[in-house]
């Protein structure tokens, strides 16, 4: 797993080295264009970004910096403000010459807003960054990347959770796994690590507005259903972050409802049927292979000790999932 940002050798353990921070990534930047030979190509293709934002100050201007300083030569950036009244307008104004459209008025919730901003997108691959997560360095090359050596429609990376001073919380490596194993379970995309052809968003038709908290599963299942190809990739590609604040934080009984919702409305078989656990175990045991295969079994035992510190405490600190 390349990590740009960090030694490959970081623990996950609470306090090890942050990816990010005031004396580091995004705000002390660093040109990668040249390293990476962008001056040697003619034409990279558009990525379309977009962040919905409301009132998130204390957080967006790391990452609004961290995809103006990806370095890529051919980004979008487009920032659906819900009407804040804190200092965010200030923030977007102070980089509004290098974002590709912003606006601020009422929406109807996260979903509405990014529904709305996808509307003016115009790259070949598009993707969201919520407005207190941060893209990792070179995160939008790695995806290019991933796109042009797979014919991929969806590709996902590996991910920090982080705390709010940036503190490293947690982090997931991706490994392969086959679609059905997905849809039971079997693996999760990330979605702040993840990007995805503008073709497929389309075809699937879009975000859908109804949801609170799980528009992002119910996209990647419709583009899953109508046999979207993924791909991992081996790089660390966002910050993901936990704060009080989070919808992570406050809206468990919504994910929940929500979660199921989806499984309901997609799956063949119930999620906690014979069929399902079959699917679901075949997935994580295909994870499992590939993690062996690509070096990463070592990793996926320490984590086992995060897991069970997050589940036993009242707060939200860290991923919370029993499996991967």
């Amino acid at each position: 797993m390349r990590a740009p940002a960090t030694p490959e050798t970081t623990s996950s353990r609470t306090g090890a080295q942050s990816p990010i921070g005031r004396d580091g990534w995004p705000w002390s930047q660093t040109d990668e264009s040249a390293a990476l030979g962008v001056t040697a190509r003619r034409e990279w293709p558009k990525i379309s970004v977009v962040t919905a934002t409301f009132n998130q100050g204390a957080f967006i201007e790391e990452t609004i910096l961290s995809v103006l300083g990806q370095g890529y030569p051919n980004v979008e950036y487009i920032i659906m403000d819900g009407g804040s009244t804190d200092q965010t307008l200030d923030i977007i104004r102070k980089y509004e010459d290098r974002i590709s459209y912003w606006t601020s008025g009422p929406d109807d919730g996260a979903a509405d807003a990014l529904r709305r901003g996808f509307q003016h997108a115009t790259g070949q691959f598009v993707a969201y960054l919520n407005s207190d997560d941060v893209y990792l360095p070179r995160t939008m090359f790695a995806a290019v990347e991933a796109f042009e050596q797979s014919g991929a429609d969806l590709v996902f990376g590996g991910l920090y959770w982080v705390d709010t001073e940036g503190r490293l919380i947690g982090e997931r490596r991706q490994a392969a796994c086959f679609n059905r194993g997905y849809l039971y379970g079997g693996m999760d995309i990330l979605q702040p690590a993840s990007f995805w052809t503008r073709d497929a968003y389309e075809r699937a038709g879009g975000i859908d507005p109804t949801f609170t908290f799980h528009f992002d599963m119910d996209l990647f299942y419709r583009m899953v259903l109508q046999g979207a190809r993924l791909k991992p990739v081996r790089h660390y590609m966002t910050c993901f972050r936990i704060h009080p604040e989070s919808k992570s934080s406050t809206l468990a009984d919504t994910y929940r409802r929500e979660r199921d919702r989806i499984w309901q409305h997609y799956l063949d078989h119930p999620i906690n049927s014979l069929q399902g656990r079959f699917f679901r175990n075949l997935g994580r045991l295909h994870r499992c292979l590939g993690y062996a295969v690509q070096g990463d079994l070592k990793w996926l035992l320490g984590r086992i000790p995060d897991r069970i510190r997050s589940r036993r405490s009242e707060v939200v600190v860290g991923p919370r999932t029993r499996w991967m």
